[in-house]
């Protein structure tokens, strides 16, 4: 449990309890950590460029570390030690991340810091490591399994230098692999570094918990689907605008406009890859090999006889078959768009006047063995504060859940309120499973009152340009467009 002072400073910091779905790894390669991104790979950012961190009153970006140590510019100064012992009690409570630390300069140094060995060192006897002595007498030497410096002053990962930089508002993160160990009989622990370098001006390093956005124990969120069990809302509900159980007729029944190319059928079951319906009938969405379309199908709010509003909530459940495996480029997904067939797609840029849209997104992984068997879902974005590009990716890095697992089904909800023209006031937020995984505010997506959400877009798509380099095959179910949060599906 947590104790009173950390209830009163971070009550969304209290359980620190990971999940065990949706869980993104901590790595050091290009995949992984940088000064943007706490997972490069699903461009999911951290709170604050340069990464984020629990200080040892539980507060967030706080100041009181769990351990510290002078670094000076005396050449006989070449090991430095912290005491672990109160960060490994509280990870050995179910506190918080085990074995992630942030490493940063204490205030009062002037200098850049200290350039300290990392795990990559050829240099005999220099890599970190965390000493642990149990109470049955035995010792435990942990070599860090990701080690990087966070800087700001290059977009790329540093895990592969020799060296760790901590100075000024350069950081190094360290993650241990202690998740198999039984941390309650640890009687001491001792973190060793060796320094490399001291800078002139330099002072104390302090030890704190490292803190991806994911890690916070936010509760997941019910809706309007909590009040109508297995998504059976009334045709009478003024909240709900539209929905879609691909149980009834053709599996494009309600929908506006479909694409003739989009390669998608409705199926009940199926064995071959793993597949298990959500309830009844599905949406099978097929992604050939050597293709970039599976589905293009849209909900035109003016083309159903509705006004087109300028706020919305749009929810779906997602199924990623197992041979979902987007190594060659990532591409589209659902969501909200008001294109007008002007710009907001297909390097049309956005102008505040011609179009925008924000449909979802998946990311291409690389085939590494960490990233197996999961995909990495946001944001793709068209709208006119972007700069330098026609589109933006935004990754669902807030909460524990923009990280799928294939051969699962996930709620996926997402909310646009349109700015009010001449104020950048617009809102762009997602859920994964009720839980919040994206809180954009201060948006503008348009410059004139004429534009506003003409569709829900149903598109799955490969690229970018790059065909599809397998046939992929995804699912979708029980959609719902709303005036209100909807939230995930209620089991009767």
């Amino acid at each position: 449990m947590c104790n009173q002072l950390r209830i009163l400073l971070l009550p969304f910091f209290c359980i620190f309890a990971v999940p065990a779905v949706g869980q993104p790894p901590l790595t050091e390669d290009g995949d992984g950590m940088t000064c943007q991104f706490h997972f490069r790979a699903a461009r999911a950012d951290w709170r604050r460029p340069g990464g984020d961190w629990l200080d040892a009153d539980g507060r967030l970006h706080g100041g009181s570390p769990f351990s510290e140590a002078d670094i000076a510019s005396s050449p006989q100064t070449r090991v430095l030690a912290f005491d672990m012992a109160s960060l490994v009690q509280e990870w050995s409570e179910g506190h918080w991340l085990t074995g992630a630390i942030m490493l940063r300069q204490m205030p009062g140094g002037r200098g850049p810091g200290a350039r300290l060995y990392s795990g990559e060192s050829d240099a005999e006897g220099t890599q970190p490591f965390l000493e642990l002595n149990f109470a049955d007498g035995s010792r435990r030497r942990i070599e860090p399994a990701a080690d990087t410096t966070l800087d700001c002053n290059t977009i790329k990962s540093l895990g592969d230098e020799a060296t760790l930089k901590v100075g000024g508002k350069i950081s190094a993160a360290l993650v241990f692999p202690l998740e198999e160990l039984a941390l309650r009989e640890v009687e001491s622990a001792t973190l060793h570094l060796t320094v490399d370098k001291v800078y002139q001006g330099a002072s104390r390093l302090g030890v704190f918990q490292l803190a991806p956005p994911w890690m916070s124990d936010r509760k997941a969120h019910q809706g309007i689907a909590a009040v109508y069990p297995g998504d059976k809302f009334p045709s009478g509900d003024p909240r709900v605008l539209f929905t879609a159980d691909f149980e009834r007729g053709p599996w494009h029944r309600g929908w506006t406009t479909v694409n003739e190319l989009s390669v998608a059928e409705r199926i009940a079951r199926e064995s071959h890859d793993g597949f298990q319906p959500l309830s009844g009938n599905a949406l099978r969405v097929t992604l050939a090999k050597g293709n970039n379309l599976a589905l293009d199908l849209r909900y035109d709010f003016a083309k159903a006889g509705l006004p087109e509003p300028e706020e919305a909530y749009l929810r779906y459940y997602l199924r990623f078959g197992k041979d979902w495996k987007p190594t060659r480029d990532g591409g589209k997904l659902p969501g909200f768009a008001g294109t007008y067939n002007r710009a907001g797609w297909g390097l049309r840029k956005s102008d505040g006047y011609n179009g925008w849209s924000a449909r979802g997104a998946f990311f291409r992984l690389s085939a590494k063995r960490v990233l197996e068997e999961h995909v990495a879902i946001g944001s793709y974005l068209y709208h006119p504060e972007i700069r330098g590009s026609n589109s933006e990716n935004q990754g669902w890095g807030l909460g524990p859940a923009g990280w799928l697992g294939t051969n699962r089904w996930y709620s996926v909800e997402q909310y646009v309120r349109l700015n009010t023209p001449g104020r950048a006031d617009g809102e762009l937020k997602a859920w994964v499973d009720g839980r919040l995984v994206l809180d954009r505010e201060g948006m503008e997506f348009r410059k004139t009152s004429e534009l506003k959400i003409e569709n829900a877009w149903f598109n799955v798509y490969h690229g970018g340009v790059a065909p599809a380099p397998a046939e992929m095959t995804l699912y979708i179910d029980n959609v719902v467009i709303s005036r209100e949060y909807i939230g995930p599906m209620v089991i009767p």
